[in-house]
């Protein structure tokens, strides 16, 4: 648990120093963004990547090594950039029932207007799962630290039972992803007010019956 978390403040503290970062690595980054959401991780090449981010084959090579290692850095950017936003929105909502349904919502806007999920959504499902599940830690359980702890911060004590928050946290985010990979036939959920009153009036229930 602690090295999640220890990686979940790293994350977070990059994203918000992320004015320093190198420049020449987040044009690729960005690069490998525009090729993965074009043609699919499998099949973009250190080609695609080099020339999305205007730079020579070698230039990505010489910085990166692998694809896979390029394919690394850009997950840990896009979930350490997710992470600090939703910090950043969080912390401007006082009210725990607004954070509850601000979280759902964002994580599900997010991941459906995001180029690399949303690609993945659409032409390789079973891929999305095996993305959510890569690194150590994974993006799942970095998302399940992460509303654990406000959880925790909001009400101490509130979520009953030894690892209730855990446990609690990982409902919500698995909930957010099911919807993200099977959208729902009843709700628009592009439409952020109509996404807003399904997590007030579905979501925000399963967690304020568990506090106590």
């Amino acid at each position: 648990m602690a090295v999640a978390e220890t990686t979940l403040e790293r994350l977070l503290r990059a994203a918000r120093d992320s004015p320093g970062t190198d420049a020449t690595d987040e044009r690729i980054l960005d690069g490998a963004l525009s090729a993965v959401a074009a043609y699919g991780p499998a099949r973009a090449t250190m080609d695609d990547i080099a020339e999305a981010a205007g730079v020579g084959r070698a230039t990505v090579f010489r910085r990166f090594g692998a694809k896979e290692a390029v394919l690394s850095r850009l997950r840990e950017r896009e979930v350490s950039r997710f992470l600090a936003e939703a910090d950043r929105r969080l912390d401007a909502i006082p009210d725990m029932a607004e954070r509850v349904v601000e979280a759902f919502t964002l994580c599900v806007r997010t991941a459906r207007r995001h180029p690399w999920l949303e690609r993945l959504v659409r032409t390789e499902p079973q891929h999305l799962v095996e993305l959510l599940r890569q690194g150590d830690p994974s993006p799942l359980t970095l998302a399940r630290e992460f509303v654990a702890s406000r959880l925790r911060e909001d009400h101490p004590g509130a979520v009953a039972g030894p690892g209730a928050d855990q446990r609690l946290a990982e409902l919500l985010i698995r909930l957010a992803f099911a919807y993200v990979m099977f959208p729902s036939e009843l709700v628009d959920f592009d439409d952020r007010r109509r996404l807003r009153a399904f997590a007030t009036e579905m979501i925000l229930p399963v967690v304020t019956g568990r506090m106590t």
